[in-house]
């Protein structure tokens, strides 16, 4: 049976050193945020085979260092941590839309918070459950995040980076532009091109290899 290409792509991470695996079990999760419109992405590095936990201690400062992203680590634990990626513009204009701004007035955010204290409102707030403006964060639709808090077992339309309720022409353009990414990423690597070589040189080395 024929591979994926994502599976093709995880067994060709396999035969690289942790840096470039680490770099690009994180490169793969974060390609909408970091080659489209998505403002932010969230992930957990577990204690796998590989120990993606013990290796983001050992080359996040090598993956800061080049990387036009940022991180927040918003929960840490024992043997995982859960990782807050984001563009820092992107996520700045989403959050203080003037609409979500007044959703996420409900939880304790304001307008006058900066972009480091609201994530650190949402770190406290992430210490025992996801909160449901979590979804503002990732730059899900309002609409979307308020029928999923207020009717959890309401049916969606469709099912992707988020549970759509509203508007799924929007959504189903979204959800293509973000695969669109995570393909660019997967092509590139089975390519011969280095993860890290891809997250300090964005979207210009991509589309010129």
């Amino acid at each position: 049976m024929n591979k994926s290409p994502l599976e093709e792509y995880m067994d060709k991470l396999k035969n690289m050193n942790d840096k470039e695996y680490l770099f690009g079990v994180i490169l793969y999760h974060v390609a909408p945020t970091l080659l489209s419109d998505k403002p932010s992405c969230i992930i957990t590095l577990g204690k796998n085979k590989r120990n993606l936990n013990l290796l983001w201690e050992r080359y996040r400062e090598d993956f800061l260092s080049i990387s036009e992203l940022e991180i927040y680590e918003i929960k840490k634990r024992f043997e995982s941590k859960t990782l807050f990626i984001y563009d820092r513009d992107m996520l700045s204009k989403i959050i203080y839309q003037d609409e979500n701004i007044k959703f996420l007035k409900k939880f304790g955010y304001n307008k006058n918070l900066s972009v480091d204290e609201m994530l650190q409102l949402l770190k406290e707030r992430f210490k025992y459950f996801c909160p449901h403006e979590m979804g503002i964060f990732l730059g899900f639709p309002l609409r979307d995040v308020v029928c999923f808090m207020d009717n959890p077992d309401q049916k969606s339309l469709l099912s992707g980076y988020w549970k759509v309720y509203d508007n799924v022409h929007y959504a189903e353009k979204k959800f293509i532009n973000y695969d669109n990414a995570k393909h660019t990423i997967v092509k590139s690597v089975l390519q011969g091109m280095l993860p890290s070589l891809i997250v300090e040189n964005k979207k210009r080395e991509i589309i010129m290899y």
